[in-house]
């Protein structure tokens, strides 16, 4: 059994803090500036709330802390694509960030080496995972050492700032898409309750409420120095380069545990193929389509990055579907009123995407990221369909 010692080091590293925060940092300080404070404030409370609402559903339905197993009928199964999806495509992108980071440290740019050191990560992680997760928890120190030393040079780069803080003019589109994306950066903190049913009793509860405090922290910081000393001196940083690489590396096998977890209890109630329901299956296929993902690098960059780009959307809509479930399980009337607020956010967020200005490609009029958004979600309702239609009357 996990304990909180355990657990703790692979929650926080699921989220990649040092990843996250300079991947979307320097997003909400472009929109909102010293604000941004105040954005991630409002995200750690949302995903307080969101924590407690899986803690209250593990307790109610202990099934891997999967938001599928919550829900029913078609919402259900949304809810357990979009995570997988998001668990999927993350994993590709944080291989190939640890990957283009570790080596330029050495000076090499190959985009080939970055792949195939991305797609060895993804392999090896999914392996430790299988031999043992409290060997996966020691591992994971590396890269909390990392985070502290990186936050150390962050609070001296505070200290010495000489230019006026970036202040951008507040927009309401802006709030909206700095506070998706800032939710975003928590997600992560879920992979505790993955893990409930392997840990001993409250250690899920525990260590996702730190690893949220954590990362408040971390992200606040980097925020402030952003705004106060600029972008480049931060992200070219030798010691945040480091840090945000291991945190990458270090969050692949542990990003993938909510995701396998997720298919396999979809495949133990039919709603995907039986062999899913298998662990070591599941493992290898969530690796196998994180590489695949990895490589669309090879098709356009760009693309890629979009990709990474609109799985907030799909993050706000299975957070959603957590409240929704714990608003059924009992819950005050006003998680109702939580639920609407987080689908709101995300529909908003979704709409401001369509920006052709927003993300990397564009296609036609439309922003490369809302494209990209809005098939998978059309690829996910497609794939409900056929499920429906080829599973057995007795188990739909």
């Amino acid at each position: 059994m996990l304990d909180t010692k355990h657990l703790f080091p692979i929650t926080l590293s699921s989220s990649a803090p040092a990843y996250s925060a300079i991947v979307t940092a320097p997003i909400i300080v472009s929109m909102c500036g010293l604000w941004s404070i105040g954005i991630y404030l409002v995200a750690a409370a949302l995903s307080w709330y969101v924590s407690t609402a899986y803690e209250r559903n593990t307790a109610v339905h202990p099934d891997r802390g999967t938001v599928y197993s919550w829900n029913t009928g078609a919402f259900a199964w949304l809810n357990g694509y979009a995570l997988a999806v998001t668990g999927i495509v993350a994993t590709s992108g944080l291989a190939y960030v640890a990957a283009t980071g570790l080596l330029s440290l050495f000076g090499v740019s190959s985009m080939t080496a970055a792949l195939i050191l991305g797609a060895v990560m993804i392999a090896l992680a999914q392996v430790l995972n299988n031999i043992s997760l409290k060997v996966t928890s020691v591992v994971q120190i590396l890269a909390l050492i990392a985070h502290i030393a990186a936050g150390i040079a962050l609070i001296v780069l505070m200290f010495v700032a000489d230019q006026a803080p970036i202040q951008p003019a507040l927009t309401f589109a802006g709030i909206i898409e700095g506070l998706l994306i800032a939710v975003f950066a928590f997600w992560g903190f879920d992979t505790a309750f993955a893990l409930a049913e392997e840990s001993d009793t409250g250690a899920p509860r525990t260590a996702s409420r730190l690893s949220i405090i954590t990362m408040t922290i971390t992200f606040v910081l980097v925020a402030v120095v952003i705004s106060l000393y600029g972008i480049d001196a931060v992200v070219t940083h030798p010691l945040v380069v480091i840090a945000v690489s291991l945190s990458a590396m270090m969050a692949l096998g542990s990003t993938l545990l909510p995701t396998v977890r997720g298919v396999e209890a979809m495949a133990e109630k039919h709603d995907l193929p039986n062999l899913f329901a298998h662990g070591l299956k599941a493992e290898v296929t969530t690796a196998v389509l994180s590489i695949a993902i990895l490589m669309l690098v090879l098709l356009n960059e760009g693309f890629f990055y979009d990709l990474i780009d609109c799985l907030s959307i799909f993050v706000g809509f299975y957070y959603a579907g957590a409240i929704f479930a714990h608003y059924r399980n009992g819950a005050a009337k006003s998680a109702l009123g939580m639920f609407v607020l987080m689908l709101a956010v995300t529909l908003a967020a979704g709409i401001y995407m369509l920006t052709p200005t927003y993300g990397n490609t564009v296609f036609g009029s439309v922003s490369g990221v809302a494209v990209l958004g809005g098939a998978l979600a059309v690829l996910g309702v497609l794939l409900y369909l056929v499920n429906q239609a080829v599973k057995p009357a007795t188990h739909k």
